[in-house]
């Protein structure tokens, strides 16, 4: 989707949203090799901050006019579907950390 971005937001907008949803599988990733059910649910909250800056520049780069409407509109679906998840599996392991 940022391919289209203008060449001036090659490190702006472009490149913040790239970081921002690659951030959020690392984030899940570190977590899984974390020990400690406490140390696990920081990354987890880190990964739930990423998708949720990645939705703000969504956000942004459609306010804009660097994304359609329809597109951010499906973007944000796979997120919401990603939240949902994300946010169940926090419980879950904060349940265990108790």
């Amino acid at each position: 989707m940022t391919k289209d971005f203008p060449k001036d937001e090659t490190y702006g907008m472009r490149d913040q949203i790239r970081r921002a949803a690659a951030s959020i599988g690392a984030n899940i990733a570190e977590g899984f090799g974390r020990y400690h059910f406490r140390d696990k649910l920081v990354f987890f909250y880190n990964a739930r901050g990423s998708l949720y800056e990645t939705k703000h520049f969504i956000e942004l780069s459609c306010a804009v006019g660097y994304i359609k409407e329809a597109d951010k509109i499906k973007l944000f679906e796979e997120l919401d579907i990603l939240s949902v998840k994300l946010n169940n599996f926090i419980h879950a392991i904060g349940k265990q950390s108790v």
